[in-house]
């Protein structure tokens, strides 16, 4: 019998570290769990990206509706915030994604080439643009094309 309730209270204890129990312990939960997203994205495989996105399906859909009536003004706001916050995290991270795959599959001998063009016809605004967006994309896009501009003896200064 003591084995049997003590089996129960594990449960019951990982069932309430896992599940809301309260509207302060679900802002707190959510709180952290965006948190940690924040903190960790950019080293999320697929795998790990889908049980976040299903934690967050939790917080913004079941979860969120069992507290819906007592949530503030206030509290509503900072959810949004949440919300907002995890969206972007799993974006960049999707677009990092994208952007490897298409460095992989992009020639940048052709890159180089087009580059060269907008060298040769005075494009400096475009070739500063494709930099600029490069860095939004990420650290690979942004190395690729401080590669190209490297052999191309392009340096970032002058094009601005």
């Amino acid at each position: 019998m003591k084995r049997l309730l003590y089996i129960v209270a594990i449960a019951i204890l990982a069932t309430s570290c896992s599940v809301p129990l309260s509207k302060v312990n679900y802002m707190n939960k959510f709180d952290s769990f965006v948190t940690e997203v924040s903190e960790n994205h950019k080293r999320y495989s697929d795998k790990d990206w889908e049980k976040k996105t299903k934690k967050y399906k939790k917080f913004s859909g079941k979860w969120y509706n069992k507290f819906k009536p007592d949530f503030t003004l206030k509290d509503e706001i900072a959810i949004k915030a949440y919300q907002v916050k995890f969206n972007y995290c799993r974006t960049v991270s999707q677009t990092a994604s994208i952007i490897d795959i298409l460095l992989k599959t992009v020639n940048i001998k052709k890159m180089k080439k087009q580059a060269q063009y907008y060298l040769d016809n005075d494009m400096k605004s475009d070739l500063l643009k494709l930099y600029e967006e490069s860095k939004k994309a990420g650290k690979k896009a942004e190395a690729a094309v401080i590669q190209i501009f490297k052999e191309l003896n392009i340096k970032l200064e002058d094009l601005k």
